[in-house]
């Protein structure tokens, strides 16, 4: 079941364009901060 949750989480991820999918491995791009469920204060 967790593993069902994560791969979900990265899908939708991949679908927002915030990580890459290349074969079995994700990077993060650029924008993945923009991902954060708590907004970074600066």
């Amino acid at each position: 079941m967790l593993r069902l949750r994560a791969y979900e989480k990265l899908q939708n991820l991949v679908t927002r364009g915030l990580v890459e999918k290349n074969g079995k491995e994700y990077r993060g791009l650029e924008n993945i901060q923009d991902a954060a469920s708590v907004p970074a204060t600066t």
